[in-house]
């Protein structure tokens, strides 16, 4: 997988990646969007694929996916989103959950004691996260990821739903090309303060990629409001900090 998002963001020294995957009919998960009749190659599997290569990379660098950045690593894992089979995505999971267990020493982890912090943080997006598996689990490697609909809410805590991700249209309309408005500045940075009261991190994507201008504009407002994550192109994951 030469090509793949995770290799690009790896050489992009991204902060992380965002990679869809899909279960195959052997047990295993598959990194990318998948499609009926799919032939699975060996190569595609999420062990193989991503983390295994994240092992002996943290095993290479000191305990860290880079070596002289010790932020945990965001591996964002899309599970299959078809609302008509939602048993998909909770086979997913389980496939999901399966494999990160046997990779817990390089993993975030959430017990009974709190979150200890590893080198790769799993959250699980998308439209169909299985948030009711994870809260079930008293010792998990996977966090749930929310919306701003999730701020203040008792059935999301931040150890479940630590960080709150939205595309800038379901929110806002500005383009980045003339200035910001006054009101929908102050909605962004009432938001982020919020999430971030509640500790959780923040993140947009969907953001123009054209013009430049527009771009870099959107960069500069959102890092002044506070936002820690963006996803960039090829769906590389980047922290603001």
């Amino acid at each position: 997988m030469r090509g793949s998002p995770f290799r690009r963001a790896l050489r992009r020294r991204a902060s992380g990646v965002h990679l869809p995957v899909w279960p195959g009919t052997n047990g295993e998960l598959y990194v990318g969007p998948g499609a009926p009749g799919d032939e699975p190659a060996p190569g595609r599997t999420l062990r193989r694929a991503v983390l295994e290569p994240l092992l002996r990379r943290i095993a290479a660098n000191g305990g860290h996916v880079y070596a002289d950045r010790p932020d945990p690593f965001d591996l964002l894992v899309e599970l299959p989103g078809d609302a008509a089979e939602p048993a998909n995505a909770a086979r997913a999971f389980r496939l999901l959950d399966a494999a990160l267990r046997d990779y817990a020493a390089i993993l975030t982890r959430r017990t009974a004691a709190g979150v200890a912090a590893g080198a790769v943080t799993v959250t699980i997006t998308g439209a169909l996260s299985p948030r009711h598996l994870l809260a079930a689990q008293p010792d998990r490697y996977a966090f749930a990821d929310g919306t701003f609909d999730d701020l203040g809410c008792w059935s999301a805590p931040a150890d479940l739903v630590p960080m709150v991700s939205e595309h800038w249209s379901w929110r806002f309309g500005w383009d980045g090309l003339d200035p910001i408005s006054p009101e929908e500045r102050h909605m962004l940075h009432g938001l982020v303060r919020e999430a971030h009261a509640e500790g959780r991190r923040v993140r947009f994507f969907g953001i123009p990629r054209r013009p430049r201008r527009a771009c870099a504009a959107f960069r500069a407002e959102l890092v002044r409001a506070g936002v820690d994550v963006l996803e960039a192109p090829g769906n590389a994951v980047v922290n603001t900090k």
